[in-house]
């Protein structure tokens, strides 16, 4: 049997020393405030870290979209010429620029009662599923310079024309309903509809010449802009979208 030296005992005798010394200073250090501070604040940096990545991902993703529209309105057939610039500023809120022009001096839509108008509004709209998509309410303001005739007023519509005209200025403010109905990826139908409170101001003439001493004014509820527009979309570029 061989003999174990001394020398070994004594190493292995130290060796286990170190070791049980070195644990129960591992063990102090792990319940002293300093080890307890260092845990605690590993632990919040492993949840901090969790958190950010779950924030990261909350954020949402790029997605290319077209961000203008050019529309028309299908009133043109009536005349009526209105063409729509319409830009997208974000997710479900966009900004447009629409120009109305009625020119039909010897009478409008089959009437022998003369009608020209000259505006231009701007609107800001509100789409609660996507900009360009769906359902959208608007705010809009206005205003245009007119020349028509007395008869072509709704409320006359009855009478016989008497010849006299109306010149002068009109400012408008309201809202706007409508539905914007996506045709592939490049076209939409956005029948709508704008009303709102309006200001006239005029002053009568007859074959050109004044016939009313003071200008008139008026302020009514009245629907002043409406249709079927029909649009095209361009301007392509990558968006920031959420995740919902």
């Amino acid at each position: 049997m061989e003999a174990i030296s001394y020398n070994s005992l004594s190493d292995n005798k130290t060796s286990q020393y170190k070791q049980n010394h070195t644990n129960e200073l591992d063990n102090d250090l792990r319940m002293s405030p300093y080890g307890l501070y260092l845990k605690k604040n590993a632990d919040f940096s492993s949840l901090l870290n969790v958190a950010m990545s779950h924030s990261s991902a909350k954020r949402g993703f790029k997605k290319r979209v077209m961000t203008a529209t050019f529309k028309i309105n299908t009133l043109l057939i009536a005349g009526i010429i209105s063409p729509t610039f319409e830009y997208r500023l974000s997710e479900h809120f966009s900004i447009q620029a629409n120009a109305l022009g009625i020119l039909s001096p010897n009478g409008f839509f089959f009437t022998d009662r003369p009608f020209l108008m000259l505006a231009g509004f701007v609107e800001s709209r509100y789409y609660p599923k996507e900009t360009f998509r769906g359902f959208f309410v608007g705010i809009n303001t206005g205003a245009g310079l007119f020349n028509m005739s007395h008869g072509i007023i709704p409320m006359y519509w009855a009478q016989e024309d008497n010849g006299v005209m109306h010149r002068g200025l009109l400012v408008v403010g309201g809202g706007s309903l409508g539905w914007t109905f996506p045709v592939g990826d490049t076209f939409t139908l956005e029948p709508f509809m704008s009303a709102g409170l309006i200001n006239l101001q005029w002053t009568n003439y007859v074959d050109k010449i004044q016939v009313s001493d003071t200008k008139k004014s008026r302020i009514q509820v009245f629907a002043y802009n409406g249709g079927i527009n029909i649009g095209y979309k361009f301007l392509k570029r990558s968006v920031d979208f959420k995740i919902k």
